[in-house]
């Protein structure tokens, strides 16, 4: 015997949005979570069969063994939502053998006692048919393991639906499928609550299947359409704690809340350490502080051989647990080398750029710059410049009778020499083949004539060694020319040093000469 009425098409639509969602999930076949969230399909679709079935028949005892095979679907549902939510956060296809059968354990000993259910009545007690508008149903006097059976379903599909909403909390973009995948569940243990319930408006008859199609028709629009499936949720056990990075959260005091492990190599060298201890003495570095306690977002430290660029963000800045920070230490010990390689070999560059090849001392260009600053300098501040040049005598004899090296060999000794004499804030240059000039800052005339007249005697009294094993000596004609209070332009004090030393080589070289 069969009926028709309105109570067959919740269990109608729930078992055809089952068949639906399961054909969507076929395009998700690599997504975690997935074989759960189709074995929770599959077990929906058996209950709401069950539903359907039930609410056709009207004999007593066909609608107990529907009811009693539909509880194969009944026990399965909420473990495959807890299987789904358990997978699905932790990135993973399918649970540990050891958890799914913990999870089983009561499921199946419901399944036995639904069974053999006339030799004790743990189920159910007793049933009725009961005729409510023209329509039969099956009620039921419910017994103790029922209830027990009820309170871990109960409990499977809130800490489901818990764990969900806790991550998908995480994001200001779940927002949406946060509101479905609590709703849900929430409405379908609802209407099954009112069914258990002596408020039940319709006894006999389960809701349940009615919470199903609401259930389905939030989670498909929420979650499969939102494209939840295909945005694998981020949790901190696979963020923070598997970041290169080291990562601590301290408080205001500058004490550990929190440590990742990778900081935990970092700071200590250790495979682990305990939180609530004071940051110093994880890394003793003054420059951390304004980090901690100031307003300071970044800073560059060393620890051991290794260079960290450190960045400070502050933690929930509109509550009332101001002054927590997190530390992103990153590792820049590579960057750093290569930026110090890169400094050097600018250095480097510039110093070719600056520097006479043979002599490695600075070349005319450099000489007339610097010659440029000081000039100003001078007139800024009412001091004195002097400039030094001189000129080998006779140096195209020295390169006939010995070779170009050899006067090679004279330009660099007479460098030497140079280098000998000068303060270290002189500057001196070799500006043509064989002439040299020195630049003397603060210097009045009478110190530049002496240093000249050491060079000069200096150099005269220097025996240079050619290949050959013959002596080589060379000397030079000097010009002395100073600038003082208001200095003339630049250039000027330079002609004026090399029309003296013109005077020396005019009256018979190797001599001192001022300008007037």
């Amino acid at each position: 015997m069969f009926q028709l009425s309105l109570w067959s098409l919740p269990p109608l639509a729930a078992l055809c949005l089952v068949l639906a969602t399961a054909t969507h999930l076929r395009s998700n076949r690599d997504i975690p979570g997935v074989d759960q969230l189709r074995l929770l399909c599959a077990c929906l679709a058996f209950w709401s069969a069950g539903e359907l079935a039930d609410s056709l028949l009207i004999g007593e005892r066909a609608k107990v063994i529907v009811s009693s095979v539909q509880y194969l679907g009944v026990v399965a549902t909420p473990v495959a939502w807890l299987a789904f939510a358990l997978c699905y956060t932790r990135h993973r296809r399918r649970l540990e053998r050891a958890t799914l059968a913990s999870l089983c354990v009561f499921p199946c000993v419901t399944l036995l006692l639904v069974a053999t259910n006339p030799a004790h009545g743990l189920m159910w007690t007793g049933t009725e048919l009961i005729a409510h508008a023209g329509v039969v149903s099956l009620g039921f006097a419910w017994g103790p393991w029922f209830v027990v059976h009820a309170v871990y379903s109960y409990a499977l599909v809130f800490a489901a639906t818990v764990i969900l909403a806790f991550v998908l909390s995480q994001s200001k973009h779940h927002r949406k499928p946060l509101v479905a995948v609590t709703a849900g569940p929430a409405v379908t243990l609802l209407l099954n609550l009112v069914y258990l319930s002596p408020w039940n408006p319709t006894p006999g008859f389960d809701p349940t299947p009615l919470g199903f199609t609401l259930a389905l028709l939030t989670l498909n629009d929420g979650v499969l359409r939102a494209g939840l499936l295909d945005a694998v949720p981020v949790v901190r056990h696979r963020v923070v704690e598997r970041l290169t990075d080291g990562v601590v959260i301290v408080n205001g005091a500058g004490r550990v809340i929190d440590i990742n492990p990778s900081a935990v190599e970092v700071l200590t060298g250790a495979a682990s350490t305990s939180p609530n201890r004071a940051l110093t003495e994880l890394v003793a570095s003054a420059d951390l502080e304004p980090l901690v306690a100031g307003d300071e977002q970044s800073t560059v430290i060393q620890i051991g051989l290794r260079v960290f660029d450190v960045n400070a963000t502050e933690l929930d800045v509109n509550t009332d647990r101001r002054g927590e920070k997190a530390l992103v230490f990153r590792d820049v010990t590579a960057r750093q080398r290569t930026e110090n390689e890169l400094r050097r070999a600018q250095q480097d560059l510039e110093r070719l750029a600056h520097t006479d090849f043979l002599t490695s001392l600075h070349n005319r260009r450099y000489f007339m710059q610097r010659l440029r600053e000081e000039t100003d300098r001078v007139r800024r501040h009412r001091t004195r410049l002097s400039v030094v040049l001189f000129d080998l005598d006779d140096f195209k004899r020295v390169n006939d009778a010995h070779g170009h090296d050899a006067g090679d060999r004279v330009l660099q000794v007479i460098a030497n020499v140079v280098g000998e004499l000068k303060r270290s804030s002189d500057v001196a240059a070799r500006i043509g083949g064989e002439e040299f000039a020195i630049l003397l800052p603060e210097t009045d005339a009478p110190g530049a004539l002496q240093l000249a007249q050491r060079l000069r005697a200096t150099i005269e009294a220097r025996r240079i060694a050619s290949q050959t094993g013959q002596a080589i000596s060379v000397t030079v004609s000097v010009g002395v020319a100073t600038a003082a209070v208001i200095a003339r332009e630049y250039d000027q004090i330079l002609i004026s040093a090399d029309e003296a030393l013109y005077r020396a080589k005019n009256r018979g070289r190797n001599q001192v000469c001022v300008s007037a």
